[in-house]
C-alpha cells in the first residue's frame, strides 16, 4: 500500500461517506491526483512520491497551470489539514510548513517562469 492509499484509508475510516476519485500515474514514480468530496466540501491534492502533498483552495484546479496553495512533506500533516478542509474548519498554515517544501512549487512552475527567474537572478562573476 502506497502513501496515497494509506492517507485515503485514514480519511475514509474517519469519514465513511467520503467520495474519493483517484487519478493514478501511468508510470512508476509519477504524480497521484486525488479529489475528495464530503457533503459540499471538496479538496484536491497531488502526491509526489519523493516529495509530498500539494493542496489547492479551489476544488477543481487546472493543476498544470497553477501552484498548490499549501504544501506538506508529511502525510500526517496533510491528513490533518485535509480533515480540517473537509469539515469546513480553517487554520493558518504555519510558516514552517508553507516554506518547507518549495520543491513542489518549483517543480510546478512552467518552463517560461523558471527561465524568467534565472534571467532576473543576479549573475555570479567568476574570478
Amino acid at each position: 500500500m502506497n502513501t496515497v492509499e494509506r492517507l485515503n484509508r485514514i480519511l475514509f475510516t474517519k469519514y465513511p461517506n467520503l467520495k474519493i476519485s483517484i487519478d493514478a500515474p501511468k508510470n512508476r514514480g509519477g504524480n497521484w491526483w486525488v479529489d475528495l468530496k464530503l457533503g459540499l466540501q471538496m479538496v484536491t491534492y497531488v502526491w509526489k512520491p519523493r516529495h509530498g502533498f500539494g493542496l489547492w483552495k479551489d476544488s477543481n484546479p487546472t493543476a498544470f497551470e497553477t501552484k498548490p496553495d499549501e504544501v506538506y512533506a508529511d502525510m500526517n500533516h496533510a491528513a490533518d489539514r485535509i480533515m480540517e478542509r473537509l469539515t469546513g474548519g480553517r487554520r493558518e498554515v504555519p510558516r514552517r510548513e508553507r516554506t518547507h517544501a518549495t520543491w513542489l512549487i518549483g517543480s510546478l512552475k512552467s518552463q517560461e517562469e523558471r527561465e524568467a527567474e534565472r534571467r532576473r537572478a543576479p549573475q555570479r562573476r567568476s574570478r
